[in-house]
């Protein structure tokens, strides 16, 4: 699991992270939409994956829904349990966002199936 570093408090922001798997680069843009007060993100991996506008929330799998198309995922991390909402929710420390690997997808899902069975 890789800890996402340096989101700021910048409503819209442009990084690229080398996959986990070491199998390409993840570009991310992150937009702060302050009427709707939320955060999404647009994702464009290679020529296998391009999200644009996804919210983003609290969750164990954010990209759950793409595991077959690619190699990683994306875990969100609220310090209250609470989705992102504010502006500073990254920068400040109440948000985190990690990338998974392969297997951490697996063993994620493992998890989310046992305990939502």
């Amino acid at each position: 699991m890789m800890l996402i570093n340096g989101i700021t408090a910048y409503p819209t922001q442009t990084f690229s992270i080398a996959s986990p798997n070491g199998d390409g680069d993840i570009t991310f843009t992150l937009h702060y939409r302050s009427r709707t007060q939320c955060w999404t993100t647009d994702i464009s991996f290679g020529d296998n994956l391009v999200i644009n506008g996804l919210k983003l929330v609290v969750s164990a799998n954010l990209l759950y829904a793409w595991h077959n198309n690619i190699s990683f995922g994306l875990l969100i991390q609220s310090k209250d349990g609470l989705d992102p909402i504010l502006i500073d929710d990254f920068s400040g420390g109440r948000i985190k966002m990690f990338l998974l690997t392969s297997d951490e997808v697996t063993s994620v899902q493992a998890l989310v199936k046992e305990y939502g069975e």
